[in-house]
């Protein structure tokens, strides 16, 4: 996500879906996460709950919105591995 400049991510396997959003809090790159989605699992409006398709849809038109991410200035934190090829 930091070499492409983009805020949202999603990170996923066979079971469990997170949503990730890059922020930049005095002058630190940090990456919020979201709690995970089971494949499985179904809308529930009192809940609060959503279906994977439901997350999916809203990320891509968060990023579709607000798809520039600005690193200027911005220092990496010690956890980030930046590798030229």
């Amino acid at each position: 996500m930091w070499n492409r400049r983009l805020k949202y991510g999603i990170l996923t396997n066979y079971n469990e879906t997170i949503f990730l959003r890059q922020v930049v809090s005095r002058g630190q790159l940090g990456l919020e996460y979201s709690p995970a989605i089971i494949s499985d699992d179904t809308y529930h409006a009192k809940r609060g709950s959503v279906t994977l398709r439901q997350a999916i849809l809203h990320v891509a038109l968060l990023g579709c919105v607000d798809n520039s991410f600005s690193i200027a200035g911005v220092t990496n934190a010690k956890w980030i591995v930046i590798e030229r090829r």
